[in-house]
């Protein structure tokens, strides 16, 4: 890939192996050269050998989310190397279990780095060229949690409902500059073969992506159901 292919640039922050790699193999089929961004190394390539597999290229860069530092540096280089990104898809999370009457203050800390501090870095990082072009869309997985939270995953539930509420505002923010912003929040636990499989998922990122400017959506609750 480089910055004169002719083909989009999509950028997938938190590459794992179910919705990670499920949207990038999804835009990767529609004809975008892909650029995917995780903190392990390991589990970046276990995610370009199965989109090779799939007949999908992508380059891969290592960057930890929750440090907004690393993200961006590692966002501007591939930017610089391989153009400007017409798509940001941010996906990774923290998950750490803990109850509010006993959880520690630095581990919700900790989890908010990844689950609202990366959204932000990565979003003002690409949100620039992006207003430049008068065009780009933005979209990160939200979490049921964040609309009905469980004692258990009071971090998780903290850092997703404020990162919805991050992006509902930029989404309002930056409409009238050609770019869409929105969140796909998954309402259930993500399997294969369940109504939350990851492929089925990507289909409501590439939907909102292609959705006509005078018709955005600024959030999907994904159920499950058609």
């Amino acid at each position: 890939m480089s910055p004169r292919s002719g083909e989009p640039l999509a950028i997938v922050v938190g590459a794992g192996p179910r919705i990670g790699r499920a949207v990038a193999e999804r835009f990767g089929r529609e004809g975008f050269r892909l650029a995917l961004v995780a903190r392990r190394g390991d589990r970046l390539r276990r995610v370009t050998t199965a989109l090779g597999r799939a007949g999908v290229t992508a380059v891969a860069a290592e960057a930890d989310a929750g440090d907004p530092k690393s993200l961006r540096a590692c966002l501007e280089e591939l930017i610089e190397e391989h153009g400007d990104p017409q798509v940001l898809i941010y996906n990774a999370a923290a998950s750490p279990a803990g109850r509010p009457s006993t959880m520690d203050l630095g581990l919700l800390n900790d989890s908010l780095c990844v689950n609202l501090g990366g959204v932000l870095a990565a979003a003002q990082t690409v949100l620039p060229t992006m207003r430049e072009h008068g065009r780009g869309t933005i979209i990160a997985t939200g979490a049921g949690v964040a609309l009905d939270p469980r004692p258990e995953e009071t971090a998780t539930a903290v850092g997703k409902a404020a990162a919805r509420a991050l992006l509902l505002a930029l989404a309002k923010e930056v409409e009238f500059d050609g770019v869409h912003v929105a969140v796909v929040t998954v309402l259930g636990s993500v399997a294969p073969g369940t109504a939350f499989n990851p492929g089925s998922i990507a289909d409501a990122f590439w939907t909102l992506h292609v959705e006509p400017s005078g018709a955005w959506r600024s959030e999907v609750l994904f159920s499950g159901r058609p």
